[in-house]
């Protein structure tokens, strides 16, 4: 890998970490592109994930929060603590919503440790791995040696990627117990019109999820898939859809992009631009040029 594609990957990786706000106490890459690591301290969030081709392995450090995570893939929700590790899926799309934690993330790119290592790495052997809070010694000593050995060492031992090898091995071979499947249920037609007038009467403010779910009496995962069930999106994604089309309406009437941000519910004119981009393929500034 050329040292200009190892450099855009590790300001993509950072770039990743700022959507959530913080500034981690350590961010390495590996010159190699096989890898990334950062830690951080990160304050409650409520957020949709874009999907990355890394592999991301992630370690709470410290603290006891609630967190969940919920995608076509896989759904993770529950209390996570000091020692938990949890994984997400490559080029996986996901609503994410945390109370705050300490968090290491290491994010891996499969397909060059399976060159460097001569292994090979099936992305359905962790979908059971995905789907729960991993409470394992193992993987809690392996990740926090390669934490520390990252911190002296950088990214360059032989130690990290075969102590990345040892936590891909224990996930890949994780079988979650079976349980009874259940089908999940779309929001009541009165509910729906409730979660509906909601977000219509609360659609210039910044609505969280958690408050969507608490107004139709129903804790968060059962509304968040409930919700796409009746729907086909997940709350966030019809929330920023409904914006976008308030927010065309006013860039055609002559707002700014900053003042269209605000009215719609974004204080950072950065992130309107990005959802405006990722829903309709350009920038605000330039749809509002072609279509005036």
């Amino acid at each position: 890998m050329s040292i200009k594609t190892w450099q855009q990957e590790h300001d993509d990786f950072n770039h990743r970490l700022a959507k959530y706000g913080v500034k981690p106490s350590l961010s390495l890459s590996s010159p190699n592109g096989i890898a990334q690591i950062a830690h951080a301290q990160f304050d409650a969030f409520e957020q949709i994930q874009e999907p990355s081709s890394r592999f991301m392995i992630n370690l709470c450090t410290s603290g006891v929060s609630k967190f969940g995570r919920f995608s076509n893939e896989a759904n993770l929700e529950g209390v996570i603590r000091t020692g938990d590790v949890l994984i997400a899926l490559p080029n996986s799309k996901s609503e994410i919503y945390c109370s705050g934690t300490s968090m290491l993330g290491i994010a891996i790119d499969l397909s060059s440790l399976e060159e460097n290592l001569n292994e090979k790495f099936i992305i359905e052997d962790f979908m059971s791995a995905a789907s729960v809070f991993h409470k394992d010694p193992l993987l809690t000593s392996v990740l926090t040696a390669l934490w520390r050995d990252a911190e002296v060492n950088g990214l360059t031992s032989a130690f990290f990627e075969h102590g990345l090898l040892i936590v891909l091995k224990q996930l890949a071979n994780y079988r979650a117990k079976k349980t009874v499947t259940q089908l999940v249920k779309p929001l009541s037609d009165k509910l729906l019109k409730r979660a509906l007038e909601y977000i219509n009467s609360q659609i210039y403010s910044d609505i969280r999820v958690s408050a969507l779910a608490k107004y139709v009496n129903l804790d968060i995962r059962t509304f968040t898939r409930s919700f796409r069930s009746a729907t086909g999106y997940a709350p966030f994604e019809y929330i920023t859809m409904r914006r976008m089309v308030i927010a065309k309406d006013l860039l055609l009437k002559g707002y700014s992009v900053t003042e269209t941000s605000m009215i719609v519910g974004y204080s950072n004119p950065s992130k309107f631009s990005a959802a405006f981009r990722r829903l309709n393929g350009s920038a605000p500034k330039t749809w509002s040029m072609l279509n005036k």
